[in-house]
């Protein structure tokens, strides 16, 4: 019997894009196709889609930053699935954890279960030993090319793979007069290897740029949308076979593009409110990081800064000078007066610094 023809339709061609934010610039490097090997009904090896291979930069304009000593990649992550042609769509998760700090709708922050920061190039193992702190984390997995690295797969399955490593943070801040600039970069590979189980796969993701060191602490220098849908096809009659119909698997991709010049949708801060919200709501994550809800700077002059809850009833406080930068991660009322406190991150002779500030003393710059 004639070998069937492959079932494999490759929309998603390697490209590269740029777009501009109010304080910078995204780069497309590298969007394409991956696909893992499976066997037809006649026996043959043939290529299924299964997802994309994206590999991008964000480069802070310094004329639009004013001092970001640290910045880097918060991606959000929503995907739906239908079963069969007639299926309703249906919103699902890629991973089971992910319903710890999911939204109603199943948007949520991309990062692995288990995973403590919400930075998406950051590994557990890394912590620098400050505390709980959202700049602790360091980047380990820079993006190299995966083929001149002896790995073109990802465990043997994932096929077509050119980019490899999750990212590292970027800076752009001056040393003196000296200028340090690095573009934070960004790769991922998402993908289902369920592909004979589903007829429409679509996964969409908003990448936003948030600063967490440095005077910019808790600015976010916008975000791009990007994605990729799978499709179960059927060809009318199979050119070796015409009383056979055969079916034919398809992927299309959407190229980066602006989402939000500044801070990101509504969308994506309804997915950093589950997060944050999921430290106090699911046991097993009682130590995760929290992203920041806001750009501050201190309004009060000799405002205290009090590191423990328990603190503030015992005046024990550091002042902090009007004017000093920080950023916000949740308002609570505390102590004997009951009054409202917003958790803040500062930076202090080059020292980061945590603790509770009276939240009148704060003024939202974001």
């Amino acid at each position: 019997m004639a070998k069937s023809p492959i079932n494999y339709e490759d929309n998603v061609t390697n490209s590269q894009n740029t777009v501009k934010t109010d304080f910078g610039e995204f780069k497309q490097e590298y969007f394409g196709s991956v696909y893992t090997e499976g066997v037809n009904s006649n026996g043959d090896t043939q290529k299924y889609p299964v997802g994309a291979n994206i590999y991008m930069t964000f480069k802070a304009d310094p004329a639009k930053v004013d001092n970001a000593r640290q910045f880097g990649f918060i991606n959000q992550a929503y995907s739906t699935i239908k079963s069969t042609s007639t299926s309703p769509v249906q919103p699902y998760l890629a991973e089971p954890g992910h319903k710890d700090f999911a939204t109603t709708d199943k948007t949520v922050i991309d990062q692995f279960p288990g995973m403590n920061n919400p930075l998406y190039a950051t590994d557990t193992k890394s912590k620098k030993g400050e505390g709980n702190d959202i700049a602790g984390y360091k980047t380990k997995f820079p993006v190299h090319h995966a083929k001149k690295h002896g790995a073109e797969t990802v465990s043997g399955i994932i096929k077509n793979r050119k980019w490899a490593g999750h990212g590292e943070f970027g800076k752009e801040y001056k040393e003196g007069s000296k200028p340090v600039s690095k573009a934070a970069t960004f790769q991922d590979t998402p993908h289902n290897l369920e592909y004979d189980t589903y007829h429409t796969l679509e996964n969409n993701f908003e990448s936003a740029i948030l600063s967490f060191s440095g005077s910019d602490a808790g600015m976010y220098y916008g975000s791009v949308h990007w994605g990729f849908k799978v499709t179960e096809k059927t060809e009318e009659a199979d050119p070796t076979d015409p009383s056979k119909k055969i079916k034919k698997r398809v992927i299309d991709g959407t190229s980066i593009e602006l989402k939000s010049g500044g801070k990101p949708t509504a969308a994506f801060l309804k997915s950093v409110k589950a997060w944050n919200e999921s430290k106090t709501n699911v046991a097993s994550r009682k130590d995760i990081i929290q992203i920041p809800d806001h750009a501050a700077k201190i309004s009060v002059d000799k405002t205290p800064l009090f590191v423990t809850e328990a603190d503030i009833d015992l005046a024990k406080s550091t002042e902090l000078s009007k004017d000093t930068p920080c950023m916000t991660f949740e308002s609570k009322v505390l102590g004997k007066d009951q009054k409202s406190y917003d958790r803040v991150r500062v930076e202090i002779g080059g020292k980061a610094m945590m603790g509770w500030v009276p939240s009148s003393n704060i003024i939202i710059r974001q």
